[in-house]
This record gives C-alpha cells, structure tokens and sequence, in this order.
C-alpha cells in the first residue's frame, strides 16, 4: 500500500465495521483491532484475521482509523501513540478540538447499517487534515475505497453533516412514523410504498421546492385540522409544526 504501512482499526460501529470489510474486500490488511465490546473484538479479528488490540495506548500501526461516536473522538484518540497517523470518521467534530500531528478526518457521507450492504463507489469521502502533505495522503487513502473524495473544512463538515440529519435520520423518523400509523390502522403498507419511491424519485429531476405538494402547500386548512384531529401528543406538535414551515416556505407564492 503506497499511502500508510499498516493500518488499526478502532471501533465496530456500523462505520467500523463496513469499513473494515471494505479494506478486507480490497486486499487491505488491518493490522490490529480494537473495540470495548468482546463479541465484536473476538468475532472481527477472526473475520478479518487481524491482531486482537487489549489497549489503545499498545498499538503501533502507522494509520489508526477511529470509528467511535462523535463524542467519544477525543478521548479515545488522545490514547494513541503520538507516533501513529490517526484519522477518525465523524462528522460534527472539528479538527480543532484534537491537538495532535498527523491527525485527519475520514467522513463518509452515507448511513450505514451492519444489515445491509454498502457500495463504497457510490460514498462520498470528505477529507481534512492537519497539513497539507497528510491530507494529501488521506486523499489517496481514501480514493481506494471510493472514487468520490473531496476536502472539506470542518465547517462545512458540519454543515453536510446537518443537511444529512435532515435528509436521512429525520426523513427515516417520517417514514417510522407513517408505518406506525399503517400498522395501527390495519392499513396495507405496500399501498404506500409507490409513493415513497416517487417522492424520492422526483427529486432527481424537480428541486425540493418545486416538487412540494399536500395541503400546507395548498393552504387546505380544513384538511390540516383533520389530521390534527386524528393525532395526539407530540406527533400532532409535530405535523402542526412541519405544515407551519410548508406554509411559511410558500407564503409568497400567495402574492403572486
């Protein structure tokens, strides 16, 4: 491998562990592996036929991938050797906040769960780093596994990473949510299927803006208070509050 040595994996998240067997998959070895959870521990390093890692602060590899949540970034970086080259995965924290050399951001901007397969020609891969010269050799890591691979500031980071929020974990809340209410009223959930595949489909040629309807869009009051009828508590809040944003993101189109 031209960019590191050896490489260490750290975590076995759902971004651990598809990472881990995306390096796996393309020939890359991991050196050593280490995570809190003995199941995982015993169960990956036979799977990837890697080194068991008992301590953070024992390992050697000259990449260390840190896939933990994002509040645990620090913490557990400030335990590798400071001769290691580390780079972690998360989205919301700044490189800023972690004072070592050699030290990077490797985010891919996708949702990941251990259930399903992941194509990594298709994951953006956005790169920050301590200097100019690693983050050039973050770059070239990550182009083998993805040929999508950008730099990106830890500002606008961030910033991708709360558009991703709304768009995947708050749209996937939506989509919960609506099951709940199939399923409670013995509704037929594949006669709601096409419509979800529509809504998304049409976003591939409409703006979001432009492919709105419903009847916040419309400004059908009546049919508002109806489903607020049939709604308590805090999904009612909810559908209240996301019809008032509708309304107010066209109001001017009542001008026209």
């Amino acid at each position: 491998m031209k960019t590191f040595q050896s490489i260490a994996l750290i975590g076995t998240g759902n971004v651990g562990f598809h990472i881990g067997n995306q390096l796996l998959a393309l020939g890359i070895p991991i050196e050593c592996f280490y995570t809190r959870n003995p199941t995982h521990q015993l169960e990956l390093c036979e799977r990837w036929s890697t080194k068991n890692c008992t301590e953070i602060s024992s390992i050697q590899s000259d990449l260390v991938i840190v896939c933990v949540n994002d509040d645990a970034v620090k913490s557990v970086v400030d335990q590798i050797p400071l001769n290691c080259n580390v780079v972690f995965t998360a989205g919301s924290v700044e490189l800023s906040s972690i004072m070592r050399e050699n030290c990077g951001v490797l985010y891919p901007l996708q949702s990941f769960n251990r259930s399903k397969k992941i194509d990594f020609s298709t994951v953006p891969f956005l790169i920050e780093g301590t200097s100019v010269e690693f983050t050039e050799k973050i770059v070239a890591f990550a182009q083998l596994l993805s040929p999508k691979v950008t730099v990106a500031s830890s500002k606008e980071r961030g910033m991708y990473h709360l558009a991703a929020v709304w768009i995947n974990n708050f749209t996937n809340h939506m989509i919960y949510t609506a099951k709940n209410i199939s399923d409670e009223n013995h509704l037929n959930w594949d006669y709601l299927m096409p419509l979800l595949h529509e809504t998304v489909a049409k976003i591939s040629t409409l703006s979001p803006y432009d492919a709105q309807t419903g009847p916040a869009k419309r400004n059908d009051e009546k049919i508002i208070q109806k489903h607020l009828d049939l709604q308590e508590g805090l999904q009612q809040e909810i559908y209240l509050l996301i019809s008032k944003s509708i309304q107010q993101t066209y109001k001017k189109d009542d001008k026209l």
